[in-house]
């Protein structure tokens, strides 16, 4: 739990990100698993820079009106600790 406490801040704030259920993006394979579950759901990758307080209050608006459950799977990508996963989600998903 305190990775996610250093993530996201406060207990209150913490609460917000469990109502959101964000599943950690840590390792560039598990890309090809976010597009293998995007044929059956829609998927939402948020790439969060944890240097940034635009970032921290943009994240923390989407946590507190998240209300797509069962709609979408999200994925929490802290893009300061994985920059390399950050430059691969670039390269695969941009649009041409």
């Amino acid at each position: 739990m305190s990775l996610l406490k250093n993530i996201f801040g406060t207990n209150e704030e913490h609460k917000s990100a469990l109502k959101v259920g964000w599943r950690l993006l840590t390792d560039v394979e598990q890309l090809n698993e976010i597009i293998t579950a995007s044929v059956e759901n829609p998927v939402v990758i948020f790439k969060h820079s944890t240097r940034c307080h635009i970032s921290k209050m943009v994240l923390r608006q989407f946590e507190n009106d998240f209300d797509l459950e069962e709609k979408i799977i999200p994925y929490f990508l802290d893009l300061i600790a994985h920059r390399s996963i950050s430059n691969e989600i670039a390269v695969r998903f941009v649009l041409s």
